[in-house]
C-alpha cells in the first residue's frame, strides 16, 4: 500500500475529528449557559454558534481595586461585542465563568442566596452594579479626586551631552 493511499483516509479522519471537536465545544458552551440559568432559577435562550473569535478577557479574582474592576467589566463588554452576545443570560453566564478566587466565592454565595429566596440578578446592568457594590473600594472616587487635586506640573530639564 502506497503512502498516498494511507494519507487520504488519515486526512479524512483528521477533518472529521476537528469537526467533532468544534461541535463538542459548542455543546459544552451551551451546557454551561443552561447550567448557570438553572442555578439562577430562570429560563434561558441557548446560544447559537459564536459570531466571532475573540480571546476571553482575563479573570477577575476579587481585588478591591477600581481600575481592575473597570478593566474587567470593559474587557467583558468588548468580548460580548466581538462574539455577538446580546442576551443578558448569556452575558451573566460568561461573566460567571470569568470569576476566580474571592469573586467566585461571592458569586456562589449570591447564587445560594437566590435559592433561599433573595432577588436574582437578571440583567447585565444588575450584575455590574452588584459586583461594584461588593468589590469597589468605598472611597475610590474621593481618592481619585484627591490625586487629581494634588497633581503638579514639574518642569523637566534635559542635559545635552
Amino acid at each position: 500500500m502506497a503512502n498516498s493511499e494511507l494519507a487520504r483516509p488519515r486526512s479524512r479522519l483528521v477533518r472529521l475529528r476537528l469537526r467533532h471537536k468544534a461541535r463538542i465545544e459548542t455543546l459544552e458552551a451551551q451546557l454551561k449557559v443552561c447550567m448557570a440559568a438553572v442555578a439562577n432559577g430562570r429560563s434561558v435562550q441557548v446560544p447559537t454558534a459564536p459570531k466571532g473569535n475573540a480571546p476571553r478577557p482575563p479573570a477577575f479574582h476579587g481585588a478591591r481595586n477600581a481600575r481592575e474592576i473597570d478593566n474587567f467589566l470593559w474587557g467583558l463588554e468588548a468580548y460580548f461585542g466581538a462574539m455577538g452576545i446580546e442576551d443578558d443570560a448569556q452575558k451573566l453566564s460568561n461573566a460567571a465563568f470569568s470569576l476566580n478566587d474571592i469573586a467566585l466565592i461571592w458569586w456562589r454565595r449570591r447564587c445560594d442566596d437566590v435559592r433561599r429566596g433573595f432577588d436574582p440578578i437578571n440583567t447585565w446592568d444588575e450584575f455590574k452594579s452588584e459586583l461594584k457594590k461588593q468589590f469597589y473600594p468605598k472611597d475610590a472616587e474621593r481618592e481619585a479626586r484627591t490625586k487629581l487635586r494634588h497633581l503638579q506640573h514639574k518642569e523637566v530639564t534635559f542635559v545635552n551631552m
